[in-house]
């Protein structure tokens, strides 16, 4: 173990940290520089030099995790603002016709984050297609229905008189 180490990728000792070719570096140096690394990510000092070797694999993997979840999270709110700054995109622009410009549509719903929100989103848009769907059919319907009774009674007022 001679040179520089970088214990995991992590910033402990690293290049420019002075070192000699001929001195060795320990593993307890090499322990002690990763060991304000390990606090950062919410480790105990106990935990540290006293608890299982393989906690320190395991806090290094959830610090990527939630590094991984922050990116998506601020992904994900850079598309709701995209998404509202080009509904409001008409109102913004420099308009010299005469008609009111109106803002675009902004997303009703949340975006769906898992398969099964998504599914489930699909599924309430169809259910609310067909329920729109029925609702006209029946409006026709009524419509067709009071003129039917329109006409039967204008064709009776006609026979009467």
């Amino acid at each position: 173990m001679e040179g520089q180490l970088e214990p995991g990728g992590g910033r402990g000792l690293t290049s420019s940290q002075p070192s000699n070719d001929d001195k060795r570096v320990t593993y307890t140096q090499v322990f002690e520089a990763a060991f304000p690394e390990y606090l950062a990510m919410g480790m105990s000092y106990d935990l540290y030099w006293h608890g299982d070797a393989a906690l320190v694999k395991a806090y290094r993997r959830a610090k990527e995790i939630q590094r991984d979840e922050r990116n998506f999270f601020s992904w994900l709110m850079g598309r709701y603002v995209y998404q509202a700054v080009g509904a409001l995109a008409p109102i913004l622009r420099t308009s010299f016709s005469k008609s009111p410009v109106k803002a675009g549509e902004y997303v009703d719903k949340p975006y769906p984050l898992s398969e099964s929100t998504a599914q489930k989103q699909q599924e309430d848009k169809q259910k609310g297609k067909m329920l729109a769907a029925l609702e006209r059919f029946k409006a026709e319907a009524e419509t067709n229905r009071q003129r039917r009774l329109q006409m039967e009674k204008e064709a009776r007022k006609q026979d009467g008189e």
